[in-house]
């Protein structure tokens, strides 16, 4: 949604005041804004502070989950025939962006397909479920084209055991949820968060707890978003990234049935409700430690990788003529090249167009 029309003079004015050396203003500026945002999520619900790049409530450039939160805000109604990306860092590394994938696919196929980002770092299955169960329930009874949804079977996301997803699933760390969402949960022996329809309740994570960054925000103009966090990294060592392979290994041996009942289930209501699923492969280095754990977990990996896919009998879209090469990376799962994210994008599109093109 739009940000509410502000008188310029106004904001000028407040900022100025904000920004006045006087720790009784700035004390009392920011218990005015922390009121007026309490009453705001409250009763009119959190779109003030949120339009389509999320002005006042990101912490951060990179604050994937208030991000993935104003899109959905944004998005409503939510757009028929669109491609969703939901995917983890590792398919936001992948492409340019989700506005660059939208001008190729539309110039290829001729008309306009919108292309919603909605890839957040660390996605969990059970996030990416619960976002495409909230897409599919928004456009029932609307007609029109169905919805591509775009994911990714990253193997780091696919080991995630239980206590790896506390941090994003408990409290929520999205700013909404649904029965899909709490069903997941319950399958893992979590009980659902609280739906009292008070945000501020509901969802501690994105908006109590960043309402004292919205005056400093007032002061920024508001936070654009960062699309890249691994751009010039270079291939990093053990020691910066302390994979523990065998344990890893194991994760995908315990955890895996696991995540894979999320993605079943959710390709699963996709195509009831008419809509599809389409994996598009990770950009993965295998080699970057050169020992046999690593070699072990991929071995692994790509053998779950193949009966997943072979049993949704989803399309698979490979990077396959990308021209990836191994100094791409900055890690096993992170591109790190502007110009393979640009041939990335391109192979992407091509792919894309020609399965749309078959409706």
């Amino acid at each position: 949604m739009s940000e509410p029309a502000a008188d310029p003079d106004f904001m000028d004015d407040f900022r100025t005041g904000l920004s006045t050396p006087s720790i009784a203003a700035i004390g009392a500026t920011s218990g005015t804004v922390m009121l007026l945002g309490l009453l705001s999520t409250a009763l009119a619900g959190p779109s003030w502070f949120m339009d389509g790049r999320v002005r006042w409530l990101a912490e951060t450039d990179t604050d994937d989950a208030a991000f993935v939160s104003a899109r959905m805000f944004d998005l409503d109604p939510f757009p028929p025939g669109a491609i969703v990306l939901l995917g983890a860092s590792g398919m936001r590394e992948s492409l340019t962006s989700a506005a660059a994938l939208q001008e190729a696919v539309s110039t290829r196929l001729g008309r306009e397909v919108p292309v919603i980002d909605l890839m957040m770092d660390g996605m969990t299955q059970i996030e990416a479920a619960m976002l495409a169960a909230e897409v599919t329930d928004r456009l029932e009874g609307r007609g029109g084209a169905p919805t591509t949804f775009v994911i990714s079977l990253s193997p780091i996301i696919m080991q995630y055991p239980p206590d790896e997803m506390t941090a994003a699933l408990k409290p929520p760390r999205l700013g909404l949820s649904n029965a899909v969402f709490d069903d997941e949960l319950r399958r893992i022996g979590w009980a659902p968060p609280s739906h009292t329809g008070w945000p501020m309740i509901d969802f501690p994570r994105l908006y109590a707890i960043r309402l004292p960054q919205v005056p400093v925000n007032l002061l920024k103009g508001g936070i654009e978003r960062r699309d890249h966090e691994y751009l010039g990294v270079r291939p990093r060592n053990r020691g910066e990234l302390s994979f523990d392979w065998d344990k890893r290994v194991a994760n995908l041996e315990t955890w895996a049935p696991m995540n894979r009942g999320v993605v079943e289930r959710m390709v699963e209501r996709a195509r009831a409700a008419g809509h599809e699923v389409v994996d598009l492969q990770n950009p993965l280095r295998t080699d970057i430690f050169g020992d046999a754990g690593e070699k072990a977990f991929f071995d692994l990996w790509f053998e779950l990788e193949r009966d997943l896919i072979g049993q949704l009998a989803v399309p698979v879209f490979t990077v396959d003529g990308a021209g990836i090469g191994p100094d791409d990376f900055a890690d096993p799962v992170h591109l790190n090249n502007v110009e393979v994210q640009a041939r990335v994008t391109a192979v992407v599109a091509d792919q894309l167009a020609a399965h749309l093109a078959k409706r």
